[in-house]
């Protein structure tokens, strides 16, 4: 179940983060060794990405700096339909100070990593 909704979301609850310390901490108790482990696993290693380190950084942006995302994205057509009405809900998140799921910080970073030919500053 951890496994799935990390694929999916990236977005856990306080009761499956303790389920996961727990299971981490049964095998140490137990002395497996997680290189082993990692080495056995069918799953593709993916670059870890701190949702807090990137929720900062597109904090930090502008409402100006927002538009002129979504303005590129759109003149340019860089950017597809669902890229942009992510940006434009991610945007709106922040504004509010909601939560934002991994998953969509993930959307908006690669989005905004498209644009930097196009001078974006992030």
């Amino acid at each position: 179940m951890i496994k799935k909704i990390l694929r999916e979301s990236g977005t856990m609850t306080d009761q499956l983060i303790k389920k996961g310390s727990d299971i981490v901490d049964f095998l140490t108790m137990k002395k497996i060794d997680f290189e082993k482990v990692i080495a056995l696993s069918k799953l593709n290693d993916k670059e870890i990405i701190d949702p807090v380190a990137l929720y900062n950084r597109l904090k930090r942006l502008s409402n100006d700096d927002w538009k002129r995302i979504i303005d590129l994205g759109e003149q340019t057509q860089t950017l597809g339909f669902n890229e942009l009405s992510v940006i434009k809900t991610v945007f709106q998140k922040i504004k509010r100070e909601e939560n934002i799921d991994l998953k969509r910080l993930e959307i908006v970073d690669i989005s905004i990593k498209k644009l930097k030919k196009f001078g974006v500053k992030y």
